[in-house]
């Protein structure tokens, strides 16, 4: 989220856990689409045989994650440390 203009001080404090949700389904579609944009080139410059190029494709694509029960969906200060843990490392690297 935070490489697509987001600031990390708004998704932690601002946004709710639907909204960074959205996002970030939004963030892996939009990856999904140039890594496959990216493919399409390289598969172009190396004349790749047709099948292993749509069968890799296919791999590539998007797919939905299963529904979870939101009703059990319980945020701890366990998973708020996890995912702060998360923006620290991104902006290690």
């Amino acid at each position: 989220m935070i490489s697509r203009g987001h600031k990390k001080d708004e998704i932690l404090k601002k946004y709710t856990l639907d909204q960074i949700e959205c996002f970030t389904i939004a963030a892996l579609k939009n990856q999904s689409k140039e890594i496959q944009d990216l493919i399409i080139g390289v598969r172009a410059a190396f004349h790749a045989d047709n099948g292993k190029f749509n069968e890799f494709m296919r791999q590539t694509k998007y797919r939905e994650p299963i529904p979870q029960d939101r009703k059990n969906l319980k945020v701890t200060p366990d998973k708020i440390n996890a995912i702060q843990s998360l923006f620290i490392k991104a902006g290690k690297k």
